[in-house]
Formats: structure tokens, sequence, C-alpha cells
């Protein structure tokens, strides 16, 4: 009888391990954790900044209203520093320092050259 068990068992097990991995390309395709575009912005506006060589008085503080995102800073000389982006899935910022643009592009590939240590 304990054999028969057993087989059981091992079935049940392998059949939970079977529904909690077909579980885990529904989640794969849940829009990112609240929090993660406005700090994955933040880092690649930093990252452009830096690259950039603008001195950093203040580095840009992002907010989410009306579906944009909106950063404010200061450079070292009281030049204001703006970044922009729409709440999308690709998000897509434009970086302005005395009102002059100095970057616009994809944040998420910003976010990868810095992390093959290239420039944006």
């Amino acid at each position: 009888m304990l054999n028969l068990i057993k087989p059981a068992a091992v079935l049940g097990v392998i059949g939970l391990g079977t529904v909690a991995l077909a579980g885990c390309t529904q989640i794969s395709a849940l829009k990112q954790v609240s929090g993660v575009p406005m700090t994955s912005l933040t880092i690649a506006a930093n990252d452009v900044l830096v690259e950039k060589k603008i001195a950093i008085l203040k580095a840009p503080v992002c907010q989410l209203a009306n579906a944009v995102y909106t950063c404010a800073g200061t450079t070292v000389t009281k030049e204001p520093i703006e970044v922009t982006a729409p709440d999308t899935e690709k998000l897509v910022m434009t970086v302005k320092v005395n009102n002059a643009v100095i970057f616009t592009g994809a944040v998420q590939e910003v976010i990868d050259k810095a992390q093959q240590g290239g420039a944006p």
C-alpha cells in the first residue's frame, strides 16, 4: 500500500509544479510594478546628465501626473533641469537644461548602455 501512495504523491507534486510554471508566463506579461518606471527614469536622466558633464546641484526628482512623468532639478549654476516622459510602455524621455534639449531617447536604451559601460 505504501508503494501506491508514493507515486500518487509524486504525480501531485509534479502537477503543482507544472501549474506554478505555467503562471510564470502570465506574471512576466504584467505591467511593471508601480515606482519602477519612475526609478528607471530617474536613473537614466542622471546617467545622461553625468555623460553630458552637467554639474548637478539638485538631482532631478520625478513625479507622475496626468500620465506624464516630470522631473525637476538644478545645475550648480542654478539652471533648471527638466525631464519629461509620457507614461507609456516604452518610456521615451526628453532632458532639458535651461530649456535647451540635451537628450531625447528611450529610458531603457540609456540604462542598457550604462550597464554595458557605454554612453547614452
